[in-house]
């Protein structure tokens, strides 16, 4: 008599889980970043559901990905109604890219109803990035997505931002994020900012924590400006409307906490409650 391996994906209702789809703490980034791939696309098919992340440090490795603008370097593309939840001290770390100047470790390009939670972290490559130029990279990057929300997690080491909050990729490209809450998400030691917030209407941020920006770890400074969160809608284009932060934390970044950089683009409706 052969015996079946048991799997989550077995159980009517379960989580779509990454080890089910090949994931492995030691196995190369490549093929993480294909299970999980793999795991969303699953979840994705069924209508959505939860992709987990069981505890563990995996590697990912960004690769060319096709988005309605041209080709960008991504690890992870989010697909509407998925929920990638992490197990608490799960975390993905992005493999050396060697000197690429921008990517995405998780990217939602004009994807509705996402989420991610769990205490899990997001680790960039800046203490390993071999170049010196760019700074376009992003651990979370939002390209005109919908409803979504984020808990619990940390964004650390980006070679750019701890979260890049733009509009779509699709043609024209000038739809903006909408309806995004942030709960308890902290952004640490990232090169360039903790948040950029470039085009949204309606994001609200409570209890988030944004920290040594600019700051290297084990030594060194990054690209400015170097703040906590930058509002910059810095094209024609670009609008930010409806912002709130509700006990919001920045400390040690090496720019401002919090700064609002306007150009030619519309912004109204920012509100800060301690």
């Amino acid at each position: 008599m052969s015996l079946t391996k048991a799997t989550y994906s077995m159980v009517n209702g379960a989580p779509f889980n990454i080890l089910d789809y090949g994931a492995l703490e030691s196995a190369s980034g490549a093929t993480n970043t294909a299970a999980i791939q793999a795991a969303i696309d699953a979840a994705d098919a069924a209508g959505g559901g939860v992709v987990y992340v069981p505890y563990g440090v995996y590697p990912v490795a960004t690769v060319t990905t096709n988005t309605a603008s041209g080709s960008a370097a991504v690890a992870i593309v989010l697909k509407d109604n998925v929920h990638l939840n992490f197990a608490d001290g799960a975390e993905l770390v992005l493999a050396n890219t060697g000197n690429t100047q921008s990517y995405a470790i998780l990217l939602v390009p004009d994807a509705e109803n996402v989420t991610i939670s769990g205490k899990g972290i997001i680790s960039g490559d800046w203490t390993t990035h071999t170049g010196t130029l760019g700074e376009g990279g992003m651990c979370l990057w939002l390209a005109g997505a919908l409803e979504f929300r984020c808990s619990d997690m940390t964004f650390r080491y980006g070679w750019g931002d701890g979260i890049y909050i733009n509009r779509s990729f699709a043609v024209g490209g000038n739809t903006a994020c909408e309806y995004i809450y942030l709960e308890n998400v902290r952004c640490d030691s990232n090169r360039r900012q903790g948040i950029t917030i470039q085009s949204v209407n309606h994001l609200i941020s409570n209890d988030c924590e944004l920290t040594g920006t600019g700051l290297k770890p084990g030594g060194g400074f990054g690209a400015n400006p170097m703040a906590g969160i930058d509002i910059e809608p810095d094209d024609v284009d670009d609008y930010v409307r409806d912002v709130t932060f509700n006990n919001l934390v920045t400390s040690r970044n090496v720019g401002a906490g919090v700064r609002i950089d306007l150009d030619a683009a519309v912004f109204t409706g920012l509100c800060c409650h301690k």
